[in-house]
């Protein structure tokens, strides 16, 4: 089981956007950071566990998955894992109840660096705090790092042991914070190069003087300009940016289930295995496709598209679209299927047609 676990750990360390480093989020940057130093560094006193919290959409998960990529040049396969708290706490328990906890303990031994996501899914959750708490007794003994993501700081999770709490308060707490108008521009500029648009100075400070959210509202907004751009074939400057911005540029809003009824259509499979819990590469493929193409042609957030397709969280929708991103340049096959895709579907502001 642990394998498992491993093994989409490594996948979900795959990702070829670098993460821009701002005035905002350089401390917790820099604390995430310490589970790339080596064991027994003298630059780390204390307990070795480090959280980093902040409101969804913020960059948490990118930057602590830059650590964990940071970490992993130092370790050989298999010592760090980086998984959701609540699928690493599952593993736990149903070892416990087949009575093999020494062996996943025994294994887990293995491991000097682990790296949870969503510490929050285990609010009011009693057993599974547990079990996390066994394992960072265990972290402390072999002497390994551990690395928390959390939307609230440990105090503020509902249904949260007091020693679970004061555990994570005994290391370093951090909060990711929002980035001001500078840097929403720094990030504008850099979601644009990400996406080989060339964006004006004038259209980045616009983007960040008027566009409200969070830094993934912003890249959202940068594949749409993209999209956008290239369909009329305009420039990115600060006068189509406005248009964007004002919604000069919206044409036909459409819906995350006409997304995945087009591709269901298209793969063969139904809606309702596009929304299951399988994981057959029949399913998950076109499941990836048609997350990728509602973030891109809707206006929905990653967490809404997530609990279209199965109430998944807005980290596993992430992960899925990178990976299709990452496969696309070398199937130009998969590249036409998904144009074929798009030209059945209205094209709206905001809404990619990236390949």
């Amino acid at each position: 089981m642990l394998a498992g676990l491993l093994a989409r750990s490594q996948s979900a360390l795959v990702s070829s956007e670098p993460f821009l480093v701002l005035p905002e989020n350089h401390f917790a940057y820099t604390a995430a950071m310490r589970i790339a130093e080596p064991l027994g560094s003298a630059g780390i006193h204390g307990p070795k566990i480090t959280v980093v919290h902040g409101p969804t959409g913020g960059g948490k998960t990118h930057l602590c998955r830059q650590a964990a990529r940071e970490a992993a040049k130092r370790l050989s396969r298999g010592k760090l894992l980086f998984v959701r708290a609540q699928e690493f706490t599952t593993f736990l328990v149903e070892a416990a109840e087949q009575r093999a906890s020494l062996e996943a303990q025994s294994a887990l031994r293995s491991i000097d660096v682990l790296v949870l996501d969503q510490l929050d899914e285990l609010q009011d959750r009693a057993d599974q705090q547990q079990q996390l708490l066994a394992v960072l007794d265990l972290m402390a003994e072999t002497g390994g790092h551990v690395l928390l993501i959390s939307e609230k700081a440990p105090g503020e999770l509902r249904g949260v042991t007091g020693r679970l709490v004061n555990r994570c308060h005994g290391g370093l707490c951090t909060p990711l914070k929002w980035p001001g108008i500078e840097s929403r521009r720094q990030l504008a500029l850099h979601f644009a190069h990400q996406k080989h648009l060339a964006l004006s100075e004038a259209a980045a400070l616009e983007l960040a003087e008027n566009l409200p959210g969070s830094p993934a509202r912003l890249s959202q907004a940068i594949q749409q300009i993209e999209v956008m751009a290239r369909r009329e074939q305009a420039t990115a400057d600060a006068f189509f940016v406005k248009r964007f911005l004002q919604g000069d540029l919206l044409t036909q809003v459409i819906t995350v289930e006409q997304v995945a009824t087009q591709v269901a259509e298209e793969f063969g499979v139904s809606l309702e295995a596009l929304q299951s819990k399988s994981r057959h590469q029949s399913v998950v493929l076109p499941r990836h496709c048609a997350m990728l193409l509602a973030r891109q042609m809707t206006q929905s957030t990653l967490e809404e598209i997530g609990r279209f397709f199965g109430d998944r969280n807005h980290t596993t929708v992430s992960h899925g679209c990178a990976k299709l991103e990452e496969l696309l340049p070398g199937t130009p096959t998969l590249r036409q299927i998904l144009q074929k895709i798009r030209s059945r579907l209205p094209a709206t502001p905001g809404h990619s047609r990236t390949a």
